[in-house]
């Protein structure tokens, strides 16, 4: 993961060496979706995608007030 791209792969028994030396907790890629959509929110504010997309990593990160900032937003 990076601020360009994330990749993913399947748990699978051929994949498991490389899961075991990359992976990383799955509240990071949600805390990455946060911030990216966050930034692209400052470049265009009336685009409410953004807001709805921090408001679903911040409730799957079951950070349920700021997701509801977020949503809160998206519908101005």
């Amino acid at each position: 993961m990076d601020n360009t791209s994330l990749i993913f792969m399947r748990d699978s028994l051929e994949n498991q060496e490389i899961i075991r030396r990359y992976s990383f907790p799955k509240e990071w890629l949600w805390n990455e979706v946060a911030v990216e959509a966050a930034l692209k929110a400052q470049d265009a504010p009336n685009r409410g995608n953004y807001y709805e997309t921090m408001g679903d990593a911040f409730f799957a990160k079951r950070s349920y007030e700021e997701a509801r900032e977020a949503y809160s937003k998206a519908l101005i």
